[in-house]
């Protein structure tokens, strides 16, 4: 049966091949054939090519050409062309995570591509859609239209879309750990994008094929093809895709690590760096320097950990600069797709008045002794022209808020970016600084020391690793949140448990500032929320009540029903708040993290977390306190 389905797969390749293929062509190729295009209809189309090419590397410089061959086919009426440019600003969009307006003008396409009756064109369309839920963690939504687009290309060709379409099903069903069938799909791609040497498809399917196998736990396997994709990288140099080169890179590093083969895992980081420097990679840069810093902060060189912790903060400001120029240049690009936009719908608009008039001009020609009649239609003619620029200048309000509303979006991601990095380089740098000050304090003399020195560096450093612990551990949730990659399993808890296991997880600290932890429960009634972010809530909560309770201070876990929800109350005894603070505890941007009252320190993250993934299980959160008498952090979730 295997031969037999082997034999009817190489016919369907030769078969196919034999109905034609795409050659690809590069950047720079498509840059030279636009610049000898000789009339309007290759402009567009090697514009269009030139912005599909830019997506992932320019995407300014991608939506400026897309502007341009928008014009372009709107100037010569080409309405496929037109609808094939929106296609590609709808994959600008979503991989600018902005997916309103990646929706917005994909919908457009798929209207002109359904009126044309343009199946190849929807179903490359189709392909856009795929990514677009992937990005947002939609991944069975991605799989639906992925399919889609690879039923259509196998029944119909060109092999080139096949391969494509092939590839991009196969990584669709890794996502949803649909794994065996992932592995065989991805096989069949690298065979056909291998008979074809679309290098370019066939290096991301050797990297998709690599995660499959290490996912499958099949090292060596995964070692192969990371190993074949980045082979294939240098042999395609500049025309490579760079990105699937650097991430077989680090997945290599990665197995060379848990293999103990600490040789091949340095000399694989540093082939990435210099990949990397090549070809302007800066954002895996970011990544190979924070592991290098770490495999030297194993092998307790603190001298080269050092220096790669140096080049990781001077690449992440590096960074963040080049960042925010190319969000700027995008942002200008992205109102020239506005104000074109609206240029379209103003042309349509007097196009309609302009052919309104001409057919008025011939009325009164025809009609010229029946006055009444024709003074009754230019009335009636001016009623709906009046009607028409009322119309045109309420869409053209509309517009401007819409306008307003996205540059709003743009300045509140921009605080959360700088949120973020300031947590990053300020309040996870200082402790790992202090703890690297107190390692070297303790090398450089340990024999001068004595053991009740040591004794409170070491406490010291524990505390210290314990709060950046926390600290990171907030980061991540609250970024994988952000990302769409939490997955919220409600079940039926009991809360008691979660108090109980916490009580004893927080026991020494608890010890150490001498306080009381005290539960009391008033039902036994069970929740339904998903047991790990409960779980993560409260201790956050139970956390921060530690932290600000000075010694001697009392903790009072309770839990009672409340209407159709149970309600879960932290109440601390410790320095408590003002409203105001109160008012600026679930915001990010006002937020602000205090110390302890043992000097304890924190990134201010904890309660925004706590908040979302409250109300991401259909909960609420309350908070009372007062200026010395204490805090009350209460959390409501639906009943069992």
């Amino acid at each position: 049966m295997k031969i037999k389905k082997a034999i009817f797969f190489t016919l369907c390749v030769l078969h196919l091949s034999a109905q034609g293929q795409t050659t690809y062509l590069g950047v720079d190729s498509l840059s030279h054939l636009l610049s000898q295009a000789t009339s309007d209809s290759q402009r567009v189309h090697y514009t269009y090519l030139l912005s599909k090419e830019l997506v992932y590397v320019d995407p300014a410089k991608a939506l400026t050409l897309a502007n341009q061959g928008e014009q372009l086919a709107q100037k010569i009426n080409n309405r496929l062309a037109l609808a094939y440019i929106y296609r590609i600003k709808a994959s600008i969009f979503a991989a600018q995570g902005l997916y309103s307006a990646a929706a917005e003008v994909g919908a457009k396409a798929e209207i002109m591509f359904l009126d044309l009756g343009d199946k190849a064109g929807l179903a490359n369309y189709q392909i856009s859609l795929g990514h677009l839920f992937r990005r947002q963690g939609l991944f069975e939504r991605s799989l639906a239209y992925h399919f889609q687009s690879y039923q259509y290309f196998l029944a119909n060709g060109p092999l080139e879309r096949i391969c494509v379409s092939m590839h991009n099903y196969a990584e669709a069903l890794y996502y949803v750990d649909s794994l065996d069938k992932a592995e065989k799909i991805n096989l069949k791609a690298i065979q056909l994008n291998d008979s074809i040497r679309n290098k370019s498809v066939l290096m991301s399917c050797f990297k998709a094929q690599g995660l499959i196998a290490q996912k499958l736990g099949k090292t060596k396997e995964a070692q192969y093809y990371f190993d074949q994709c980045i082979q294939l990288g240098n042999e395609m140099g500049k025309d490579a895709q760079k990105d699937a080169a650097l991430n077989s890179m680090l997945a290599l590093a990665d197995i060379y690590q848990q293999e103990g083969k600490f040789d091949l895992q340095l000399s694989t980081l540093k082939d990435a760096e210099e990949y990397a420097l090549k070809y302007s990679s800066d954002q895996f840069l970011v990544d190979i320097y924070l592991q290098m810093f770490q495999f030297f902060v194993q092998k307790n060189n603190l001298e080269q950990a050092n220096i790669f912790l140096s080049e990781y903060k001077e690449q992440l400001q590096s960074n963040r600069t080049k960042l925010s120029a190319e969000n700027e240049n995008f942002i200008d690009a992205l109102y020239e797709s506005i104000v074109l936009t609206n240029q379209n719908e103003l042309l349509k608009q007097k196009t309609q008045l302009d052919e309104v008039t001409i057919k008025n001009q011939k009325t009164q020609l025809l009609f010229a002794i029946a006055l009444i009649i024709t003074l009754i239609l230019s009335a009636y003619v001016i009623l709906i022209n009046v009607r028409k620029l009322k119309k045109a200048n309420r869409l053209l309000k509309i517009q401007k808020l819409a306008i307003e509303k996205t540059s709003q979006e743009l300045e509140e991601l921009n605080a959360v970016k700088d949120k973020f990095f300031g947590i990053v380089s300020h309040d996870i740098r200082s402790p790992l600084a202090s703890m690297l000050s107190f390692a070297a304090l303790i090398d450089d003399h340990i024999d001068k020391l004595t053991q009740e020195e040591i004794r409170s560096m070491a406490h010291d450093l524990r505390n210290n690793a314990n709060a950046t612990l926390k600290m990171a551990d907030n980061l991540i949730s609250w970024a994988r949140f952000q990302m769409k990659h939490v997955k919220t399993t409600p079940q039926a808890i009991n809360p008691l448990n979660i108090l109980h296991q916490l009580q004893d997880v927080f026991a020494h600290v608890a010890k150490e500032k001498n306080i009381q932890i005290r539960i009391h429960s008033e039902t036994e009634e069970k929740i339904l929320a998903d047991a790990n972010q409960t779980e993560l809530v409260i201790r956050n909560l139970l956390n921060n009540a530690l932290k600000f309770t000075a010694s001697g201070g009392e903790i009072q876990l309770r839990v009672y029903s409340s209407e159709n929800n149970v309600a879960i109350a932290i109440k601390d005894s410790g320095i408590g708040m003002t409203k105001e603070q109160v008012n600026d505890l679930f915001n990010l941007q006002t937020n602000k993290s205090l110390r302890g009252t043992n000097g304890e320190k924190g990134s201010g993250l904890g309660l925004i977390i706590c908040k979302e993934y409250v109300e991401n299980n259909k909960g609420s959160i309350s908070v009372e306190s007062k200026p010395g008498e204490g805090s009350t952090f209460t959390v409501f979730l639906p009943k069992a």
